[in-house]
């Protein structure tokens, strides 16, 4: 028999039925909306022409045919084509939502991983721990979205454990990279109960067959040659030292070299020898020079851009220096990081910028973090301001302490650094500002004496005074040590700072300016006297 096409009233959803259903009540397998089989509901039938016999089918439309509501009604589902509704009817728009922000989601992380799981990259410094909670929490939350988005089941889960997976394993392949200046390797006892291990001293035999393999690791041959050379021309061949570079790179010595060159003042650029060295199965590289400095100083020269190993028997014996080279300390932070404290990587960049061996480059990152409203990276960047404390750098030493008094707090310990360097520079040229503010506002141990040399100056009295007043306690003390050597000059300023800080154990020494002191200068000197006691 051939079937007539009806489409449910709601739904629209179309079936192949037999002409038997017309004028019957019929529920839609789709919607299960129950519609009568006439009318608009019939979108195709079989044409009839003049002639032909026709099935009467006019008793399904009397009103015999019409359910009421008295009646117990038998609905007959229709049978339809194969056809799901959810493979032709579109996604929703909250399904759709919740898969795009699952994928994006995954995604996102994993780049962040492939980019910045790296050394130098924004997840350096995340330990593995927090690397595996971060990427279990998306790859978790990611695949859920996925599966609840997706308009077929079987194919979102299979996505979801793909994308989750990877993620997942983005802590393996990029696990936390480790500073190596900070790792301390401490030897293991076979004793769990030793606390203090000696190095056992090595036989003549043995410690010959070290050195021997130890040149021939670093190619000892070029710096043997060139010490042979130079006992040739004149010159001392112990004066030609060598530095091993391990974990460098090609492109970093552009930046060591200039470095060594100024830093030891050397008349030529160092030699390099790049290829076919090794050590404990990590490249090297040989770089050799003419200087006068000894061991010590290159060492500390190292330390710059890397952390120098123990000067054991071996490299004393052969002169050599051997360096792990940091990276960080070599690679210039982008602006967009260095410059925007809106940024997250804010602080991160500054602070590699002042573990940078260019001084301008120390000089720019401290500027701007002293003007910082917000801390972040606070004891690291207090470590690596300490370290630009240095003798032989007076502007780089003054902007560091002008951005530790923003930075430092009591647990850091910076005061005796600064302490230190103020020593050294009382009555020279050299004492700034930022380092008397420093010394006076943070309560420094010590550093009245430092404070009464610059007072006691010629000039003194007209730079230091506020300081000492700041100073408080330790202002009087440097005042009362001041005293015995200060000039008629002096005397005002020393009633105007004890008027302000002394205490009855500053009034001796008020005394015995007054006897040397003019009458306008007694005025001063008697009302300072008079201002302490009555603070007492």
């Amino acid at each position: 028999m051939e079937k007539i096409q009806i489409k449910c009233t709601k739904c629209g959803q179309k079936f192949n039925v037999a002409p038997t259903y017309l004028g019957k009540m019929v529920a839609c397998g789709n919607c299960e909306n129950k519609f009568k089989v006439e009318g608009s509901a019939i979108t195709k039938q079989k044409k009839h022409y003049p002639g032909d016999k026709t099935e009467n089918n006019s008793q399904r439309f009397t009103k015999a045919n019409i359910t009421t509501d008295n009646q117990n009604i038998g609905f007959q589902t229709a049978s339809y084509q194969n056809v799901s509704a959810k493979h032709v009817q579109p996604n929703s728009p909250l399904k759709m939502l919740m898969l795009i922000v699952g994928l994006i989601f995954i995604t996102l992380v994993i780049t962040l991983f492939l980019i910045g799981g790296t050394e130098g990259g924004l997840l350096q410094n995340l330990d593995d721990s927090k690397r595996l909670i971060l990427a279990g929490f998306v790859a978790i939350a990611g695949s859920i979205l996925i599966i609840a988005g997706s308009k077929f089941k079987s194919k979102g889960i299979t996505l979801a454990l793909i994308l989750g997976s990877s993620l997942a394993a983005m802590p393996f392949l990029f696990p936390q990279v480790i500073d190596k200046s900070k790792t301390t390797k401490f030897p293991l006892a076979d004793n769990p109960e030793t606390t203090e291990l000696t190095e056992q001293p090595d036989s003549p035999d043995t410690l010959f067959a070290k050195i021997e393999q130890y040149k021939k690791d670093i190619g000892f041959s070029k710096l043997k040659e060139a010490r042979i050379e130079a006992s040739k021309e004149g010159k001392i061949p112990e004066h030609f030292k060598a530095l091993v570079l391990t974990n460098n790179k090609v492109q970093y010595l552009d930046i060591i070299l200039p470095y060594i060159q100024i830093a030891l003042n050397l008349s030529d650029t160092p030699t390099v020898y790049e290829y076919g060295r090794e050590i404990n199965g990590q490249t090297a590289m040989l770089v050799t020079f003419e200087t006068t400095a000894n061991i010590k100083k290159i060492v500390d020269v190292s330390k710059r851009f890397g952390t120098p190993h123990k000067m054991d028997k071996v490299r004393s014996h052969l002169n050599v220096v051997e360096v792990d080279v940091d990276g960080t300390t070599l690679i210039s932070q982008p602006s967009k990081f260095t410059h925007d404290k809106n940024s997250q990587n804010y602080f991160h960049a500054n602070y590699n910028e002042l573990r940078n061996i260019d001084r301008n480059k120390q000089i720019d990152a401290a500027r701007r973090l002293e003007t910082a409203t917000n801390k972040g990276r606070q004891a690291d960047i207090t470590s690596a301001l300490t370290k630009l404390i240095n003798n032989s750098d007076h502007e780089l030493s003054s902007q560091a302490i002008a951005t530790l008094y923003h930075w430092t707090l009591p647990e850091y310990k910076t005061n005796p650094a600064v302490l230190e360097y103020a020593s050294k520079i009382t009555g020279t040229k050299f004492m700034t500002r930022p380092v008397m503010r420093y010394l006076a506002d943070k309560n420094v141990a010590g550093a009245e004496t430092i404070l009464a040399k610059q007072w006691s100056l010629p000039q003194g009295h007209l730079l230091w005074e506020n300081y000492l007043i700041k100073a408080g306690h330790r202002g009087e003390l440097a005042v009362i040590a001041a005293i015995p050597n200060i000039t008629e000059s002096h005397y005002r300023s020393a009633a105007t700072i004890l008027t302000r800080v002394g205490t009855e154990k500053s009034i001796p020494s008020l005394n015995t300016l007054i006897q040397k002191a003019n009458e306008d200068q007694r005025k001063f000197l008697k009302a300072a006297i008079d201002e302490i006691k009555s603070r007492q």
